[in-house]
């Protein structure tokens, strides 16, 4: 079999990579390793409930995603309630804007203090530990902006960059911020209104993005070779295809470990910079909880190494319609890491949590529990990132191979921005 454009995962990018495609007429064929397409997008039904692998919802800087998203589906806009679970009490979401609503005059007195003198003690910064003191102050980031993301990312804050942090990291209490529809990503505001599908989980947005080219989905087959010199992937099913051009959004450490037809010299250089490229795993689990304990609320961030998952997501006040069902869904996210390992007594203190939160009473209340491990669910942005990345590709454009996507090309992106990266890699073809 011959085709001019291989895409390897049926993720949100490789999906928006084959409807643009598809779109200009152009010979492709997806193979997706899962028996569905949706990547780490996908949703899953447990015991009646609708679970998403972590929480998602959908929010895009790119005024043209936005159009071409409602274009498929319905979805329903609900306004974005996030909290802060610290000690006993919860506040807002995030910490660095409303802590002064804490009832703990000493601390917010300390966080307070250390907002107003933090330009006079930190000056320079050159990593995310340095980023967090000079832009919070002692007090903030001694609460919960250190502590909170050592637990989030498992790792030597020193050893992160700072590239990302005005995308994601909201800014402090007096920075007044907005999420515009002007291509640049921002923090998520309080308050702000986030969509969902107006039926079903996250899913839905990607099986309405594939419908109008299911013929070229393979699913079940997972790409074992690839053979950069003669141009050509053999799958698990033995399926021998040939390309021209071969665009992967599979994780990029696994791509380079399947590589072949290359030198053994290009082969180890590749290894090596791989060997650059770090990530985080997350432990989901999904609680089925008997009622409905609350009415809006949709996250609970915690920075408590006791409490083990550092976001709880209630999936079904994502939408009007999972509201409607009987039992909660709860999404407990648990990052873990060689320096990070995971708790051995997690699912008590996963019950506790529950408890804590007044999402249950006894544990009578859980109807159903079961947890997944997500391997690759994080790019950790480290110093040698970039260098690795840059290199990696240089190499691989050389033979017509592009990676691309959240671990294809190693970028910490949600979905929005998985879809705009297919939509400028197919007109970047023309």
């Amino acid at each position: 079999m011959k085709i001019d454009v291989l895409i390897i995962g049926g993720g949100p990018t490789g999906l928006s990579i084959g409807y643009f495609l598809k779109k200009e007429n152009r010979d492709f064929i997806i193979l997706e390793r899962e028996d569905r397409v949706g990547g780490i997008s996908k949703s899953i039904k447990l015991n009646g409930s609708i679970f998403d692998l972590g929480g998602h919802s959908f929010h895009t800087p790119y005024q043209e995603v936005e159009e071409f998203v409602k274009s498929l589906l319905p979805l329903d806009g609900l306004e974005r309630d996030a909290r802060v679970l610290f000690k006993d009490t919860m506040i807002p979401y995030p910490f660095q804007k409303f802590f002064y609503l804490l009832p703990y005059s000493e601390i917010v007195r300390e966080c307070e203090v250390g907002l107003k003198n933090k330009k006079e003690k930190y000056k320079n910064f050159s990593n995310f530990y340095e980023y967090i003191l000079h832009t919070f102050g002692d007090g903030i980031s001694k609460y919960f902006m250190l502590p909170y993301n050592q637990k989030l990312w498992g790792r030597n804050l020193k050893n992160i960059s700072i590239e990302w942090v005005n995308e994601r990291v909201a800014a402090p209490k007096g920075v007044q911020e907005e999420f515009k529809k002007d291509g640049k990503r921002r923090p998520l505001q309080p308050k702000m209104v986030v969509y969902y599908p107006r039926k079903g989980g996250f899913e839905e947005i990607f099986i309405s993005m594939s419908k109008s080219f299911k013929d070229k989905i393979l699913v079940n087959e997972t790409v074992e070779y690839v053979d950069l010199k003669q141009k050509f992937v053999v799958t698990s099913k033995k399926r021998k295809i040939y390309w021209n051009l071969l665009v992967s959004t599979m994780p990029l450490i696994d791509f380079i470990d399947i590589i072949f037809g290359i030198s053994d010299f290009e082969k180890d250089h590749l290894s090596r910079l791989s060997n650059d490229l770090e990530y985080l795993s997350l432990r989901l689990d999904f609680f089925v909880i008997r009622g409905r304990p609350y009415s809006s609320l949709q996250r609970i961030y915690s920075a408590d190494f006791k409490i083990p998952p550092h976001k709880i997501a209630f999936n079904h006040n994502s939408s009007n319609y999972l509201k409607r069902m009987p039992n909660e869904a709860i999404i407990m996210e648990t990052s873990f890491s060689k320096e990070k390992p995971l708790p051995e007594d997690i699912n008590v203190k996963l019950i506790n949590t529950l408890k804590a939160i007044k999402a249950i009473a006894t544990e009578s209340d859980i109807i159903y529990h079961e947890h997944q491990f997500l391997k690759y669910a994080y790019p950790v942005y480290t110093r040698k990132r970039v260098t690795a990345l840059g290199m990696i590709r240089k190499i691989l454009k050389n033979y017509n191979v592009f990676t691309v996507g959240r671990f294809g090309g190693w970028e910490y992106i949600n979905s929005d921005k998985c879809i705009k990266i297919g939509m400028n890699f197919v007109k970047s073809l023309k």
